[in-house]
């Protein structure tokens, strides 16, 4: 096939008729169905999952198109995706702003979440993310689903325990707070960051710290946090 012909055909290509909807996805709405289903049909994954955004390269007029600052493509359409630690998309939602009112409003984060991990809880996963979805909130409800998350945190949020929050760090130093289900780390490196985990990976936690206190010269991010900053 000439490059000319594959391009006409992708101008014309359509997988819907031209009816109105009031979803504003609903010409592209049955291939993301499809590749959905098909990967929950055909793929069950490991223990470990990864949740965090995307963004495909737009830069043409769409009622939804989203500005991320320090993505590489800034300007384009958001995808919210659900992997495995190699990068293999398990699930993903494409974001369609204030239109999106299965996620829309207060708590976006959170739907977003639960809605990406449907059909994957209750069964012992660990899920990692960074600090814009992750809250103590979050954390409980998916403990209740027998699903274990870990990743940064925002150090603005209510729900944080303001002792550990509130603490001036030198650096290389790390403070923590054990709570009866979730461990809350802070510590500094170049940057200040804290670290919600469940209970489960508090000695693998303790662990590395331990080596980097040995390592003398600059503290290095547990190996986790490479994960979550993805």
């Amino acid at each position: 096939m000439s490059r000319n012909r594959f391009l006409l055909i992708m101008r014309c290509l359509h997988f819907t008729s031209e009816e109105e909807s009031e979803d504003p996805l609903f010409k592209v709405r049955s291939i993301i169905d499809y590749f959905n289903n098909k990967m929950t049909e055909c793929y069950y994954p490991g223990k470990e999952l990864s949740l965090d955004e995307s963004m495909v390269l737009w830069r043409g007029r769409l009622a939804f198109r989203q500005f991320i600052k320090n993505k590489r493509h800034k300007y384009g359409i958001k995808l919210y995706m659900l992997t495995e630690p190699d990068g293999l998309i398990l699930k993903f939602r494409v974001y369609a702003g204030g239109k999106d009112i299965e996620v829309t409003g207060k708590g976006h984060a959170e739907k977003v979440v639960m809605e990406l991990l449907q059909g994957k809880l209750n069964n012992g996963h660990e899920l990692y993310m960074d600090n814009y979805y992750n809250s103590f909130s979050l954390a409980k409800k998916l403990l209740e689903n027998n699903t274990y998350c870990t990743g940064t945190l925002r150090k603005d949020l209510k729900e944080n325990p303001r002792e550990v929050m509130k603490k001036k760090l030198g650096r290389g130093k790390i403070a923590q707070c054990f709570g009866k289900e979730f461990m809350l780390a802070c510590g500094k490196t170049n940057v200040l960051c804290h670290i919600l985990l469940p209970n489960m990976k508090i000695e693998w936690f303790q662990s590395q710290i331990d080596v980097a206190r040995l390592l003398k010269s600059r503290m290095p991010y547990p190996s986790i946090m490479n994960i979550c900053q993805e």
